[in-house]
C-alpha cells in the first residue's frame, strides 16, 4: 500500500527567495525548517492519496469510522490511516 503525500500552499508566504501564493504545490527541500512549515495547517495542506483507496477517500472521516467499526476494525487514526485499514480490510 503506497501513500503519496502532495502539499498545497493555505496561505501566502516566502520560502526560498519566492513568494509561494494559495493554492500553489509546495515542494519541500527537507530539513527541519520544512517539517515545520508542513506540520503548519495555517501555511501548509498535506493531501494523502492511498492507492486501492479511491472508493473511500469522497467519504467524511465520521463516514470511514463508521464503516470501520460495521467492520470490527479499530477506528483511531488520521483519514489516511482509516483508509488504509479499509483496504486493507486489518
Amino acid at each position: 500500500m503506497n501513500v503519496t503525500r502532495r502539499y498545497k500552499v493555505v496561505n501566502k508566504f516566502k520560502y526560498g527567495g519566492e513568494i509561494l501564493q494559495p493554492g500553489d504545490d509546495f515542494h519541500p527541500a527537507g530539513g527541519r525548517w520544512d517539517s515545520n512549515l508542513i506540520a503548519n495547517p495555517k501555511l501548509i495542506e498535506v493531501i494523502e492519496t492511498i492507492d486501492g483507496g479511491d472508493e473511500f477517500s469522497a467519504l467524511t472521516v465520521r463516514e470511514l469510522r463508521g464503516k470501520l467499526k460495521d467492520a470490527g476494525l479499530p477506528v483511531y487514526g488520521n483519514k489516511a490511516q482509516l483508509i488504509e485499514r479499509l483496504v486493507q480490510g486489518v
